[in-house]
């Protein structure tokens, strides 16, 4: 949170972009070591964020997740630096970054989009007499092949300041289906997505070389002895609470 309020605040503000890889496990990301229930490499995930990205920036590992482990309050733990009590669904109870930056630059730009429900609380105003306008796009039908088809124009075309894109497919697919091979799949499809996203913002020169990029997840999946337990999320075991989480910047 630091990171991204000091880079709001600078004289010559940097941008960020953050993309969330909801409910993704540091075992199919990040991760040095294997997947639990299958024994499969975690480095034979996101080859391409691997190869192209990660040289160029910094990985934190382990990186975890404090908070409740639940996407609501995770991206209010994320975006605020500060926990929920509840894991229930309700606005931050401190300013996000979104905030941060508009105390500042009230005409800022800022987008939040995603194909989860659970993002339309971020938008909410803690300062309602500022009158600010944080823009929020999502559909739980959309894929996150649509979620960055439609990201792309407005990148292009409104240039937000700041940008939280949230990929929700692996974890809707984990939940949906006890097939683990279903939800990996998922997530080597999101390293493309990443990647074109990354490659949008080296051909505008509004952003080329002046924007943070974070690739991160709110929240991992449990790692049980247990074949099916991936498909869960929410308390403070290992596979949870560790997260991928990956920096990029000018």
């Amino acid at each position: 949170m630091l990171l991204f309020w000091l880079a709001c605040q600078s004289p010559n503000p940097n941008k960020a972009v953050i993309v969330i890889l909801d409910g993704v496990r540091l075992t199919e990301s990040f991760g040095d070591g294997v997947v639990p229930e299958t024994g499969e490499p975690s480095t034979a995930f996101l080859p391409q964020i691997r190869s192209q990205l990660l040289p160029l920036g910094t990985l934190v590992r382990p990186a975890y997740q404090t908070g409740i482990t639940i996407t609501p309050p995770a991206h209010c733990h994320l975006m605020s630096g500060t926990r929920l009590p509840t894991g229930h669904e309700q606005p931050p109870e401190l300013p996000t970054l979104f905030q941060s930056l508009l105390t500042s630059r009230p005409h800022a730009h800022t987008f939040i989009i995603g194909n989860t429900p659970h993002l339309a609380y971020l938008d909410y105003d803690i300062y309602p007499e500022e009158n600010w306008d944080i823009e929020e796009s999502h559909d739980t039908d959309w894929t996150d092949a649509q979620v960055v088809d439609e990201l792309l124009p407005v990148l292009q075309k409104e240039h937000p300041q700041v940008t939280l894109v949230n990929l929700h497919e692996a974890d809707n697919t984990a939940h949906g289906i006890p097939n683990i091979e279903k939800y990996m799949e998922k997530i080597q499809a999101e390293d493309g997505e990443v990647i074109r996203i990354w490659e949008a913002l080296q051909q505008d020169s509004f952003y080329q070389d002046q924007t943070i990029f974070v690739v991160a997840a709110d929240h991992g999946r449990h790692d049980w002895d247990d074949p099916r337990s991936f498909q869960e999320h929410g308390d403070s075991c290992h596979g949870c609470r560790r997260i991928p989480l990956f920096l990029m910047g000018p």
